[in-house]
């Protein structure tokens, strides 16, 4: 009895299997991808993060600076235009709790991105190093500067 109601199972599966899975594929198929170089906006072309904000913003992080982009356009901050930041190397992006506000790891610190403005954070605000590689936020905002030792902000 139980190997009668395994087989019928797994033959409901197969059936479910192969009227569901065909649909999923011509959903996927309509999918398409744009790519963006220093042609379309971007600072530059080298990109070491893609993040997308709470508010629906596309952030990347390139070695030339910070471009935003609204899905129409690019807006670039760079130390040319945005003296706060000392750094062009941007590697990554962290949404703090609140929900205006962006984390933003350089080769000089950290930039923090809120109410359109931003503030830098460097080892004279007791950051343990100046590189950044990575930013992860959970409530508070944790930072690994390269040396790899483990931070909290």
């Amino acid at each position: 009895m139980k190997t009668l109601l395994h087989r019928a199972l797994h033959s409901l599966l197969l059936i479910y299997c192969a009227t569901t899975l065909p649909a999923f594929a011509q959903t996927i198929s309509n999918l398409g991808h744009q790519a963006w170089t220093t042609e379309n906006g971007l600072p530059q072309n080298s990109i070491h993060a893609i993040f997308q904000s709470r508010d629906g913003y596309l952030w990347i992080a390139t070695e030339g600076g910070i471009a935003r982009f609204n899905g129409v356009e690019f807006n670039i901050f760079q130390h040319e235009n945005t003296p706060t930041i000392t750094s062009d190397d941007i590697c990554c992006f962290a949404q703090a709790t609140d929900p205006g506000t962006l984390w933003i790891g350089t080769a000089d610190g950290v930039l923090r991105y809120s109410a359109g403005s931003f503030r830098r954070y460097s080892v004279a605000d007791h950051l343990p190093a100046a590189d950044v590689l990575s930013l992860t936020s959970d409530g508070k905002l944790h930072l690994r500067p390269h040396q790899w030792r483990r931070s909290t902000l």
